[in-house]
């Protein structure tokens, strides 16, 4: 029963955003709404880590499986995306290192400003 309470709260957070993106017209994704309002209630507390702590586990874990269906879509469009295929590669691998790059920087700074916090 718990799993379900947790779920539950998961899947409110989750219709919450999908009304957001309907109703705000901007071109954001209702996933993103989804994780700032998840962020919010448990900055807030108002949603504490326990009460959705399993389940958000549970759902990681199998994200890998949600992304065979877009992949094998994909896999399918390659034929159609002909000369326009090269861009797309090189536009994937720019990004990706600009975002480990970025991310990398953050997590030092981070870890830089805990470790003066102890000292």
């Amino acid at each position: 029963m718990k799993i379900v309470k947790q779920f539950l709260v998961i899947i409110i957070v989750s219709f919450i955003a999908e009304v957001l993106h309907h109703v705000i017209p901007l071109p954001i994704a209702a996933s993103v709404y989804g994780l700032v309002i998840m962020l919010v209630l448990l900055i807030t507390k108002i949603v504490k880590i326990e009460q959705v702590e399993e389940t958000g586990s549970f759902l990681i874990s199998v994200m890998p499986i949600l992304f065979i269906p877009p992949t094998v879509s994909l896999v399918s469009v390659v034929r159609n995306l002909g000369s326009q295929i090269v861009g797309y590669f090189i536009l994937a691998l720019i990004s990706t290192l600009i975002t480990t790059v970025v991310t990398g920087h953050i997590v030092q700074r981070i870890i830089k400003s805990k470790k003066k916090g102890r000292d």
